[in-house]
């Protein structure tokens, strides 16, 4: 890998460098120690493999690059040492299910409680004729979903709370 780049020096003139290094670090921190060293950078190019790279020149404030780099390195060796976990807990899985179960045990007993009154209000409102009987039985076949899929959220919600005990 070579690093390229052109430089104005204290005294206003324009230089050309090029460096070839072991290592990047190594060669951005030439690049720094220029600049410390109170010269202006006006382009820096890593080249590798024959196709140039330019980089940000608001990088280079005389600073070394290295120590960074290393952290950042160090930073993500860690990471990736360390087992990831993709795979939720069973516990967890079933304490989400649980709170599932309880959330739609709370909407259909709303439900419920709607058709009832509905039923209710509709059966003391609605004179008797032809839409009567079919208006009362559309609200209770509804009403009787809402229950059974109730029945079905606590069943299921009791078989979770058993599978968190056992």
């Amino acid at each position: 890998m070579i690093i390229a780049f052109t430089a104005v020096n204290t005294r206003a003139e324009i230089q050309k460098f090029m460096c070839q290094l072991d290592s990047l670090e190594a060669s951005l921190d030439v690049v720094s120690l220029i600049v410390s060293n109170g010269n202006r950078l006006l382009d820096a190019v890593f080249i590798e493999g024959g196709t140039p790279t330019p980089l940000p020149l608001e990088a280079f404030d005389g600073q070394p690059l290295s120590g960074p780099i290393k952290q950042l390195e160090n930073q993500w060796k860690h990471l990736l040492s360390e087992p990831v976990n993709s795979q939720p807990s069973l516990y967890d899985l079933l304490s989400r299910r649980i709170n599932r179960h309880h959330s739609n045990i709370t909407k259909f007993e709303h439900a419920v409680t709607q058709a009832e009154q509905r039923l209710q209000r509709v059966a003391e409102e609605l004179s008797d004729g032809p839409h009567h009987t079919l208006i009362i039985r559309q609200i209770a076949t509804t009403l009787k979903r809402y229950q059974s899929n109730l029945e079905v959220e606590v069943a299921s919600l009791q078989r979770c709370r058993e599978r968190c005990a056992g």
